[in-house]
Order: structure tokens, then C-alpha cells, then sequence
């Protein structure tokens, strides 16, 4: 499980992040997040996440936490991003005027898969094809990054990032091979195979 396997490296402007269509999500508590039947993301616990790709427009966002679920229009904008916060005791929307800063990390999902995302030891959120996230208020430096399947068993790929304060990463899951990344070459280095390999100590979603 040691073994280095080398990722694919694509050209950064082929796949640099898009500007429109985000949507900044904080929340306190573990939350899942649609627009109708169609899956935005969902969370173990507090996680601050942008969804991007979203069509600008209102969106009527489904919020569920626990056994209550709450039906929100929220404005997406052209440029920038819609704010959504999510506490136990109500949501609310708001305007965004808080700026992207590298590092940043953008999570994809190849068509039609969905990971769970881990980053430093830490179940953060769901990922599927339709829209990718990124990670929000990384720290340059050293992190470790999982794409397990939905219920936490497999790890599909695990990678060592070494963040410089400029970076810009984009990273694409595909299950059974290596990640697809963009970005500064020495930041991504995937560690051990890229075949499927049981998680230790895992745990089922939503624990």
C-alpha cells in the first residue's frame, strides 16, 4: 500500500476553476444539501464548502438536517457566490463578498461516481459528478487527502498535498484508476495503489 503510483498531470489552464455559479456553504451541523432530486452534497458535521457550477438564478435549495427539511430560494449570482448558512436551530441566505484565496483544492467526481471525501484524518463531504467543491480555508502546508465510497469502506485514492500559497489544484476521483490533477507538480503525490483498497477503521456514513 506504500507503493508510489504517479497521478496524471493535465495542463492547469485546461481545467482552472470556474468563477460563476458558487455557492459558499457553512454550516454547524451535519446537513444534506439538493436542488429538487438532484444531490448538491452532504456533510458528517461542521464543514465550510463552495458548490460550484451551479446556473446562475434563484435556486430553490432543499436543506435537510436531521428528520427536518427546509425549501429555500437562494440567488446565484453571474460572479461571486450566494452564502447559505446552516445551524441546528434555522438556515439562513446572504450575499458573499468574501474572495477565493489560493491554496485551493476543487474536488470532481468522474460521470456518474460519488466519493466521500476525507482530509486530514476528518469526514468532510459527499462529492458526486454534477457539481464539484472546493475546500475552503486550507492552510498551506502539508495534508492528507481520501476519496472513499459513500459509506467510508474503500479508499479509492489517498494523497499527500503540499500546499504552497499559490496553489491551485484541481482534482478529479475515477474509481479503479489514478486521480486526474491540475496544478503546481509536487503538490499531489498519491500514495500507495490505485486499485481499491479497504479503509482501517472505518466507520458507515452518517456516524
Amino acid at each position: 500500500m506504500r507503493a508510489l503510483v504517479l497521478a496524471s498531470l493535465l495542463t492547469p489552464a485546461l481545467s482552472s476553476p470556474a468563477r460563476a455559479g458558487d455557492l459558499l456553504l457553512r454550516t454547524e451541523v451535519p446537513v444534506e444539501l439538493s436542488i429538487g432530486t438532484t444531490a448538491l452534497t452532504s456533510t458528517w458535521g461542521p464543514a465550510t464548502l463552495r458548490v460550484t457550477g451551479l446556473d446562475p438564478g434563484v435556486a430553490g435549495l432543499r436543506i435537510t438536517r436531521g428528520d427536518r427539511t427546509d425549501v429555500l430560494d437562494v440567488r446565484v449570482p453571474d460572479q461571486g457566490a450566494a452564502g447559505l448558512t446552516v445551524r441546528a436551530d434555522g438556515v439562513s441566505a446572504e450575499a458573499v463578498d468574501q474572495p477565493e484565496a489560493p491554496p485551493m483544492v476543487e474536488l470532481r467526481a468522474a460521470q456518474g461516481q460519488r466519493f466521500a471525501v476525507v482530509l486530514d484524518g476528518q469526514r468532510v463531504a459527499t462529492l458526486g459528478s454534477t457539481y464539484p467543491l472546493r475546500l475552503e480555508g486550507l492552510a498551506a502546508g502539508s495534508h492528507r487527502l481520501e476519496l472513499r465510497t459513500p459509506d467510508l469502506t474503500v479508499v479509492w485514492a489517498r494523497a499527500d498535498l503540499e500546499l504552497q500559497a499559490d496553489d491551485v489544484l484541481v482534482v478529479t476521483g475515477q474509481e479503479g484508476y489514478a486521480p486526474l490533477v491540475s496544478g503546481r507538480p509536487g503538490a499531489f503525490t498519491l500514495v500507495g495503489s490505485s486499485a481499491a483498497a479497504p479503509a482501517a477503521g472505518s466507520a458507515p456514513a452518517g456516524g
